[in-house]
């Protein structure tokens, strides 16, 4: 009797509102679906998840795959970027109460030498910002674990506190240059390496827990991959399978990311720099202001966020309206301003226009904000874009015009599709 090649992989990548899961049988059949996460509000507005949730959310679905559709040798995981666990609440990239702290740090000269180190702007979404606020409070005692969603999951599935460069690399924690944590930054955060996780490659892997194996009724062979974080491993995925290296992102919110050969940087750190392979740093421009702009809009003209989207086929169709501009910037806003505190506006209102008018103007304004972003990054030409809100082709067709050169819709290029080339090593 033949032995069974090891080669089924369940794919998993944890979002901040989904957590996505790919099933790649021994006969190259790819079963996807997701789960909804859970967001909390405390009582001053900062939202946050809890990681027992997402565990428990993860170890149901790994089971019941395994049930399901046959035995799983590979278990790859994406996580998002900027997490970090305190008392049990895992604060994400949108979480901003360092604000204050930032608006100073910025004013000295290390924020640029940090971000020249680490490759990671200085902002409230980093861990490094979050961190030196909480030190500022007192509230990070000595022994202290400082970690993200990703040592958390590697813990509880292989026993150890593991995190991939990739992942390391959006802390601003993380020297680019050395592969290793900053010990000036260390330093300066008054903490020590062995209070975060151990650092391994993205294409690592460990042996799963024997007794959560036995839990799951998987085989005691499963080899657990780190894998990476969610941008990069969507870039990954599109590099791979497009052989493209510049793609434009838009969901709720939105990215121009690019992959280069070797560490680059921004004079002005207006972008980011991440590691994903040993060849693939990934630069960027992330922005708070997409989808959920346009879904605001909806819920004041409709009451309702997604009533909009019925009407795009006619919205679409308005143009010439060049004294009418928005600047989106409802959430404040990363890249290309790093300024939290940025408000939107509307400039050349008239009773002229209608509510058409000022909706195709609001989207108008979410894209070109996202087209200066790569221009910062000299994105230009053909390109493929992401997300849901490119998946509407109405709204395709509004920023097509905006692009003028050709948008391709690019498919199949989620983190979960990019953690499938780590584990087959095909990047």
């Amino acid at each position: 009797m033949l032995e069974r090649e090891n080669n089924v992989t369940l794919c998993i990548d944890v979002g901040t509102t989904n957590i996505k899961f790919l099933y790649k049988s021994t006969d190259e059949r790819i079963i996807r679906f997701d789960e909804e996460v859970t967001m909390y509000y405390d009582e001053k507005g900062n939202s946050f998840q809890i990681p027992e949730e997402i565990l428990e959310t993860i170890l149901h679905n790994i089971r019941l795959m395994n049930q399901k559709y046959g035995q799983i040798d590979n278990i790859a995981l994406s996580v998002p970027m900027h997490t970090l666990i305190i008392d049990h609440k895992l604060w994400l990239w949108s979480d901003i109460r360092s604000a204050t702290w930032v608006d100073t740090f910025n004013q000295s000269e290390l924020a640029l030498k940090f971000y020249n180190l680490t490759g990671t702007p200085i902002h409230p979404m980093s861990p490094f910002c979050k961190i030196a606020y909480l030190q500022s409070l007192n509230r990070i005692e000595k022994a202290q674990r400082l970690i993200g969603l990703k040592e958390y999951l590697m813990n509880v599935l292989t026993g150890e506190f593991l995190i991939d460069y990739s992942t390391a690399s959006t802390t601003g924690l993380f020297n680019l240059h050395t592969l290793d944590w900053s010990d000036e930054v260390l330093t300066f955060l008054k903490i020590k390496r062995e209070q975060l996780g151990r650092l391994v490659d993205t294409n690592f892997h460990a042996p799963i827990n024997l007794v959560l194996a036995t839990q799951l009724g998987l085989s005691k062979e499963v080899k657990i991959f780190v894998g990476g974080c969610d941008g990069c491993l969507a870039s990954l995925a599109t590099l791979i399978k497009y052989q493209e290296k510049n793609v434009l992102t838009m969901g709720t919110s939105g990215a121009a990311r690019s992959v280069k050969d070797e560490i680059t940087l921004s004079n002005q750190g207006r972008y980011f720099c991440y590691y994903m392979t040993p060849k693939h740093w990934v630069i960027g421009g992330p922005t708070n202001n997409g989808g959920n702009v346009i879904q605001w809009w909806s819920r004041i003209i409709y009451r309702d966020s997604k009533e909009i989207y019925q009407h795009l086929d006619r919205i679409s169709e308005r143009q010439n309206l060049k004294n009418l501009k928005v600047n989106p910037y409802l959430f404040g806003e990363r890249a290309p301003y790093w300024d939290i505190h940025k408000t939107g506006t509307i400039m050349g209102l008239s009773a002229s226009y209608d509510e058409d008018d000022l909706s195709y103007a609001i989207i108008v304004g979410v894209f070109n904000n996202l087209i200066q972003i790569a221009n910062d990054l000299k994105i230009e030409g053909n390109i493929l874009v992401n997300g849901g809100v490119f998946r509407n082709p109405y709204l395709r067709k509004i920023f097509q015009d905006l692009w003028l050169d050709n948008v391709v819709l690019a498919e199949n290029c989620e983190p979960c599709d990019g953690l499938l080339y780590l584990v087959e090593s095909k990047y």
